[in-house]
């Protein structure tokens, strides 16, 4: 917001009584509010299942020459590429994390499913120890049925 209450791009969005307190509180600094005492960097920002990563865009030279180096330039190197790097590696620890979570999550799945399982079981072998009960409860009775005959 700074950068663009000072810049002349922002004369005509920022209400002119802000304006005016921001310019005081500079020269309050010792600072000329003419000049943009901000200065724009350029951002690079990437992310990942709602994981942000945001790095400084740096040029490698004093003339402007923004080689691309590290990640997928080509490139020698320098800031630019070691900024990539940086923005690279907290990329892939927050994938790692996230398959981290993945895999506890599977876990804890599949031992809810070998728990459903074993209650199933449960039900099946208290069932047919029901029904083999009541099968020889049935055997009793047509057993005793014939002996006193």
């Amino acid at each position: 917001m700074l950068w663009r209450i000072c810049d002349e791009s922002g004369k005509h969005l920022v209400p002119h009584d802000q304006k005016e307190r921001v310019s005081a509180r500079l020269r309050d600094l010792g600072l000329d509010s003419t000049c943009n005492p901000v200065k724009k960097v350029p951002l690079l920002v990437d992310g990942y299942d709602a994981e942000v990563v945001i790095d400084e865009y740096c040029g490698d030279d004093e003339d402007g020459d923004d080689n691309i180096g590290g990640v997928g330039g080509g490139g020698g190197g320098g800031a630019r590429g070691m900024a990539l790097g940086r923005a690279e590696k907290r990329l892939m620890s927050s994938n790692i994390s996230h398959l981290r979570q993945e895999l506890r999550n599977a876990e804890l799945e599949h031992l809810r499913q070998l728990q459903v399982k074993c209650r199933l079981y449960l039900v099946c072998f208290n069932l047919f120890c029901f029904n083999f009960n009541w099968f020889l409860t049935l055997l009793d009775s047509c057993c005793a049925g014939r002996s006193k005959l």
